[in-house]
């Protein structure tokens, strides 16, 4: 009692496919975008070197542009680029001193006398009208 089974026509199979037309579009389409990004990278490298030569040159500051200046005053100029910001919140903190020094000078001028010299309070003459 043997009975054979017929095959069905419909049989899955698993294959790898071949190059079709997809699979060549991805890879274009992949080997454009890193074409362009080795674009994007060589650009990047160009404008960084452009940045630190462009950095070196300040760095050397005002002795490449002025070689006629002595070493000393091109010493002074440097210091002056590095600590600029720092010179200036002296100059800030010495005016500061300065106004506050006169704010009080101001204020003490204007105190009454301790030796009760006030005429604004002699009901005899009456106030300073000449103020």
């Amino acid at each position: 009692m043997t009975t054979k089974r017929k095959k069905s026509a419909d049989q899955l199979t698993l294959s790898k496919p071949g190059a079709s037309d997809a699979d060549k579009v991805k890879q274009n389409l992949e080997s454009e975008q890193a074409a362009q990004r080795n674009q994007e990278v060589a650009k990047n490298v160009t404008e960084l070197d452009a940045i630190s030569k462009a950095a070196g040159k300040m760095q050397d500051g005002m002795s490449s542009s002025m070689p006629n200046l002595p070493a000393g005053a091109q010493d002074f100029v440097t210091f002056l680029k590095r600590y600029m910001f720092e010179l200036i919140g002296l100059i800030a903190v010495i005016a500061a001193v300065l106004v506050s020094i006169s704010l009080w000078r101001d204020k003490r001028s204007q105190q009454p006398h301790p030796d009760g010299d006030d005429t604004d309070l002699d009901f005899k003459t009456g106030p300073d009208l000449a103020r």
